[in-house]
């Protein structure tokens, strides 16, 4: 990934002019549209954000490591092929985010809404996702192996061709998946794929 170097005062500047977008109705044609959120190809310095609203924001293909959001809302956002390794989310909201091909290994998630969120072909590999629901989301070709998975929803999600494998077992607040199909449960996702409930009962606490 090549990317230009982003200064948090640049991205912070973005960021506030993207809450007058959204407080202006979020148009998408005339002079307020521009101050919409659209980055890509970015690396940003690490941030520190609370309680924002970035629904709609456009962050492609951005390096975002290390940053920490608590309470933002990502709602609707697209970011997919970012990078959020050992980034934290704390209590964030991501419905219907678009995330595909976003690497997010060892990074935190805990307590945030993933409803209907896309998954696929992401990096979750050791990411904490204790208290998450993802219930709806799809978890296409999605890397979860090693990932923390206590009381997470995975009610209505579509896990297919998901790489699963953990030494731990968890308590699921939800655990009726509408799809599991080719799911891979060993280590180095090489084994034969499984599918059915039955090939996901080995996470769960007995």
């Amino acid at each position: 990934m090549n990317t230009s170097r982003l200064h948090s005062e640049v991205m912070l500047s973005k960021i506030a002019r993207h809450q007058s977008w959204l407080a202006a109705g979020s148009p998408e044609q005339g002079a307020s549209s521009e101050m919409r959120l659209v980055l890509m190809d970015s690396t940003v310095s690490p941030l520190r954000l609370r309680d924002l609203r970035l629904e709609s924001a456009v962050l492609v293909r951005c390096d975002f490591s290390e940053s920490e959001f608590v309470k933002c809302d990502f709602s609707g956002a697209l970011l997919f092929e970012s990078i959020f390794s050992r980034a934290r989310f704390l209590s964030c909201e991501f419905r219907k985010a678009e995330m595909n091909s976003a690497k997010c290994v060892d990074a935190s998630f805990s307590h945030s809404g993933l409803t209907k969120v896309d998954f696929s072909h992401t990096d979750l590999r050791k990411a904490d996702l204790t208290d998450c629901d993802m219930s709806w989301s799809a978890l296409l070709d999605t890397d979860l192996r090693y990932a923390i998975l206590e009381n997470v929803n995975l009610d209505g999600a579509r896990l297919v061709r998901t790489k699963l494998y953990n030494e731990r077992r968890f308590h699921f607040t939800g655990f009726n998946p509408s799809v599991v199909k080719d799911v891979l449960v060993d280590a180095d996702a090489s084994g034969p794929p499984s599918g059915g409930l039955e090939a996901l009962n080995f996470l769960k606490t007995r």
